[in-house]
């Protein structure tokens, strides 16, 4: 008799196990939605922080750029007058 309980509550434990991992295995998943998910996030906000940056450094090439060109019209027009 004691042979049939210990059989039975080793099939119960093992049961408990199998729903246990089932269940690690699906909050696993979930996880690495989660993770996947806020990967994603960070690495637009990047590329965004990145596509700001940039822009404002072409812009500021540009401003740089055209003050050299307007000193060098000036400085033509100068030495012509003179």
């Amino acid at each position: 008799m004691s042979d049939v309980s210990g059989a039975s509550s080793g099939s119960s434990m093992v049961r408990s196990r199998k729903r246990v991992v089932e269940f690690m295995m699906e909050r696993g998943e979930g996880e690495k939605k989660v993770f996947e998910k806020m990967e994603m996030k960070l690495k637009t906000e990047l590329f965004d922080k990145m596509d700001e940056v940039l822009m404002e450094a072409k812009w500021s090439m540009k401003k740089m750029c055209a003050g050299v060109v307007i000193a060098c019209i000036v400085g033509f027009v100068i030495i012509k007058l003179v």
